[in-house]
C-alpha cells in the first residue's frame, strides 16, 4: 500500500495519491465493463457495513449479490447446489472474505478487491 500514499502527516495520518488511486479505479471500471453479461459478475461481503453496498450493486449493475456468510465450495464443488462459476468476483474486504478469495483464486476466476 505505500505506493498509494502520497505522504505521511506527524499526527499519523496517511494521504492517499489519488492520481494512482484513480488509475486504478479506472482499471476496475474497464474490467467490470468487459463482461458481456453481467449476471457473470459476483458481489460479495460478509461485513455488515459492506452488505448494504452490495445489495444495491447488484440491484444497478444485474449482477448476483452474496451478502452474509460465504458457503465453501461455492466456487471450487461442482456437486452442490449453490455451485457458480463467475468471470468476475468482487470482494469488500480481504481479510473477511478471504474463504471465496482463496476458492476463486483455485478457480481461475478474476478477483476485485476494494478495501
Amino acid at each position: 500500500m505505500e505506493r498509494y500514499v502520497f505522504k505521511h502527516r506527524t499526527d499519523g495520518i496517511y494521504v492517499t495519491n489519488l492520481g494512482k488511486t484513480w488509475d486504478k479505479l479506472m482499471m476496475a471500471a474497464r474490467v467490470i465493463v468487459a463482461i458481456e453479461n453481467p449476471k457473470d459478475i459476483i458481489v460479495q461481503s460478509a461485513r455488515p457495513y459492506g452488505q448494504r453496498a452490495v445489495l444495491k450493486f447488484a440491484h444497478y449493475t444485474g449482477a448476483n449479490a452474496i451478502a452474509g456468510r460465504h458457503t465453501p465450495g461455492t466456487f471450487t464443488n461442482q456437486l452442490q447446489t449453490s455451485f457458480s462459476e463467475p468471470r468476475l468476483l468482487i470482494l469488500t474486504d480481504p481479510r473477511t472474505d478471504h474463504q471465496p478469495f482463496k476458492e476463486a483464486a483455485l478457480g481461475n476466476i478474476a478477483i476485485l478487491v476494494n478495501i
